[in-house]
């Protein structure tokens, strides 16, 4: 019975992460005030699973809120099973392209 609950709540093997890992990073600008923002997505703590919908595997809705204009910058990202992203959408922000971002000096 124990293990019934862990698969219909999420504890079995499927959740691990597929190929491609278990996370990535997002980099997004307000519009307004052009804050930027570095995010670390880690798929099984931040996405939701997606069961009713062909191709797509887990869905990221997130909301970030900046230091400067307090714009509320909404996010939805949709991923496939093979860890690819299928489809992205922003309000009130843009995607930052690869050679936008810095590279942290860390």
């Amino acid at each position: 019975m124990r293990g019934f609950f862990r698969r219909l709540f999420g504890g079995g093997q499927r959740w691990s992460a597929p190929a491609g890992g278990g996370g990535f990073f997002l980099d997004v600008e307000c519009d307004r005030c052009a804050e930027r923002f570095h995010l670390h997505i880690n798929r099984a703590n931040d996405c939701l699973q997606v069961f009713d919908e062909p191709g797509i595997a887990w869905r990221l809705q997130r909301e970030v809120v900046g230091a400067q204009c307090r714009a509320q910058i909404q996010v939805r990202i949709d991923i496939a099973p093979s860890g690819q992203i299928v489809s992205r959408d922003i309000v009130h922000g843009r995607f930052l392209e690869a050679d936008e971002v810095v590279p942290n000096a860390d």
